[in-house]
C-alpha cells in the first residue's frame, strides 16, 4: 500500500511538472507572438527574439519533447546544450533590447549604447563557445532534463555551468545598474516592466549561483533537493519575468487593439443601414459600395473600415441635399461614437512599445 501511494505521488508530482512545463511554454510563445509586428523595428526586435529563444528551450524542457529532440539529435543529452544555449541567447537578446528600451532616440542607436551591445555580443560569443566546446568531453548516456542535477560534478560540465553562470551573472549585473537608476522616469506600466526586468536579472544570478553549488552537495540529501527544486521553479519565473517585463507596454498596445477592434466591428454592423440608405439615396460614390457580406467584415482591418464608413456617411451628408440624405438624431450620435473611438484609438496607438 505505502509502494502505491508513493507511486501516485510520484505520478501526481510528474504530470504537475509537465503541466506547468506546457503553461511556462505557452506564456513564452503568447508573449513572442505578441512582439511579431514589431521583428522589423530595430529598436524593438530584439524583444521578440528574446522571447522566441525562450520559448523554443522551455518547449524542448518539456520532458516527452526533450527525449524525442534528443533521440533525433542522437541522444547524450545534446538537447541538453541546445537548450542551454537558447537560454543563453534568450537573456543576451533580452539585454539588447533593455539596452536600446533605454537609449535615446533618433535615427541611430547612440555609440555608447552601440559600444555596450558590442561588448555584450562578444561576452555571449565566448560563453556559447566554451559551452559548445565542452560538449564534446560529456559522458551522459541516459537522456534525462536534469542533465546538471546527474552529471552536473564532472570536470566539463562544471566548465559549462561556470561559462554560463558567469555570462548569466554579468548580463544581471549590467540590467539591474540600468534599470534600478531609472525607476522613478517612468509610470504606470513601463514602471512595472521595468521593476519585473529588475527583479527577474536579480533573481538570476543568486539561482544560478545556487545550481553551482548544488553539485558538490551529498546526492540525496535534502539540501541538494531543495536547491534543485528551487532552480527548476526559479528559472521559469526567471525568464517569465523579464520576458514579461519588457513586453507590458506591448500587451498593453495589444488588449487596446483588440478592445477598440471589437468595439469598431460593433458599430460597423450598427452604421451598416444608415450607410446603405445614404449612399442608394445620395447616389455618391463610396470606396465600397457593395454591401458588407460576413466574410468581408472580419477579412479587413475593422478600424479602416469604420473609418472609411464614417468618411463616406459625412461626405453624402456634406455634398448632398439634406432632406434626402436625412441623419436622425440616433444615427448622428452613432457616428459621434463612431469618430471619437476613431479619434481615441489613433492617439493611444502613439504609445512607444
Amino acid at each position: 500500500m505505502d509502494d502505491r501511494q508513493e507511486q501516485g505521488r510520484a505520478g501526481v508530482l510528474r504530470l504537475g511538472l509537465r503541466v506547468n512545463d506546457a503553461a511556462v511554454a505557452v506564456a513564452l510563445w503568447f508573449l513572442a507572438a505578441i512582439r511579431i509586428p514589431t521583428i522589423r523595428d530595430v529598436w524593438a526586435k530584439h524583444a521578440f527574439f528574446g522571447s522566441a529563444f525562450a520559448a523554443v528551450a522551455f518547449t524542448m524542457y518539456i520532458p516527452g519533447v526533450y527525449e524525442g529532440v534528443d533521440r533525433l539529435l542522437g541522444g547524450g543529452n545534446r538537447v541538453g546544450l541546445v537548450l542551454s544555449e537558447l537560454v543563453i541567447a534568450s537573456l543576451w537578446q533580452i539585454y539588447v533590447s533593455l539596452r536600446l528600451a533605454t537609449a535615446e532616440r533618433g535615427e541611430d542607436i547612440p555609440p555608447d549604447t552601440l559600444m555596450s551591445i558590442s561588448l555584450s555580443r562578444m561576452c555571449w560569443l565566448v560563453c556559447a563557445s566554451t559551452m559548445f566546446l565542452t560538449s564534446f568531453f560529456w559522458d551522459a548516456p541516459e537522456s534525462t532534463r536534469w542533465l546538471i542535477s546527474v552529471y552536473g560534478a564532472q570536470l566539463p560540465l562544471l566548465v559549462f555551468q561556470v561559462a554560463a553562470i558567469s555570462f548569466i551573472a554579468g548580463i544581471s549585473v549590467s540590467a539591474v545598474a540600468i534599470c534600478w537608476p531609472r525607476r522613478q522616469e517612468f509610470g504606470g506600466l513601463f514602471r512595472a516592466g521595468f521593476a519585473a526586468v529588475v527583479v527577474g536579472f536579480g533573481s538570476a544570478g543568486v539561482i544560478v549561483g545556487g545550481r553551482l553549488v548544488g553539485n558538490f552537495l551529498p546526492v540525496g540529501s535534502q539540501l541538494k533537493y531543495l536547491v534543485e527544486s528551487s532552480y527548476e521553479l526559479g528559472q521559469q519565473i526567471v525568464i517569465l519575468l523579464v520576458s514579461t517585463g519588457l513586453s507590458l507596454p506591448r500587451l498593453t498596445v495589444v488588449a487596446m487593439s483588440a478592445t477598440a477592434s471589437v468595439k469598431s466591428l460593433v458599430l460597423v454592423r450598427r452604421l451598416l443601414p444608415t450607410w446603405s440608405r445614404v449612399v442608394a439615396r445620395c447616389g455618391t460614390a463610396s470606396l465600397g459600395a457593395r454591401r458588407d457580406s460576413l466574410f468581408s467584415r472580419y477579412r479587413w482591418n475593422v478600424l479602416a473600415r469604420l473609418q472609411r464608413r464614417v468618411t463616406e456617411i459625412r461626405d453624402a451628408y456634406a455634398v448632398s441635399d439634406t432632406a434626402k440624405c436625412f441623419l436622425s438624431s440616433e444615427e448622428l450620435q452613432l457616428l459621434e461614437q463612431a469618430e471619437t473611438l476613431l479619434y481615441g484609438t489613433l492617439n493611444k496607438n502613439e504609445v512607444t512599445e
